[in-house]
């Protein structure tokens, strides 16, 4: 149940299915191809350059913490849910670029057979919460290692000042 409540009953989850519903009600039924390829291009632009920082800055948290400092973030089980939610969000990230890219193949091909393809809008509207919660899960990340910086912070200023 802490998972559900964690990632899908969950702020990034529900104002991303706001913003996807009101892009579906905002669509006409069915989505003119040269409109799809533009969104997702737009789309597979933004995620492609989000995934790669915020894969690295995964990095290195992962790769500048000592060990003393995750003993003692990990005593409250801060550490693992750090990782978590990184590790979660990374994953949405690559799902939602992921999904672009194919809706963008695929898009593009139809075209190139009959220019007046079209497309039903559900498809672009799990493009928009696919995107919409990366965007959303990512701030909320990086919130999260704001907040595991200052703790370090502070945890080197203690440590200092008990030597």
């Amino acid at each position: 149940m802490k998972f559900f409540h964690t990632y899908i009953f969950s702020f990034d989850t529900i104002i991303s299915l706001i913003l996807s519903i009101l892009s579906i009600c905002f669509l006409p039924n069915w989505v003119g191809g040269d409109l799809i390829k533009d969104l997702l291009g737009m789309g597979i632009g933004v995620l492609s350059l989000i995934f790669s920082i915020f894969f690295a800055a995964l990095a290195f948290i992962i790769s500048a913490s000592d060990d003393e400092f995750v003993e003692f973030l990990e005593n409250d089980g801060l550490f693992s849910r750090l990782i978590n939610t990184f590790k979660w969000t990374v994953g949405s990230l690559f799902f939602a670029l992921l999904y672009s890219i194919i809706l963008y193949v695929i898009s593009s091909f139809r075209m190139s057979l009959n220019t007046s393809f079209e497309m039903s809008e559900w498809f672009l509207g799990l493009f928009s919460f696919m995107f919409f919660y990366s965007l959303i899960a990512t701030m909320l990340s990086t919130n999260d290692a704001i907040k595991y910086s200052k703790t370090r912070i502070k945890y080197i200023k203690n440590k200092r000042l008990n030597k």
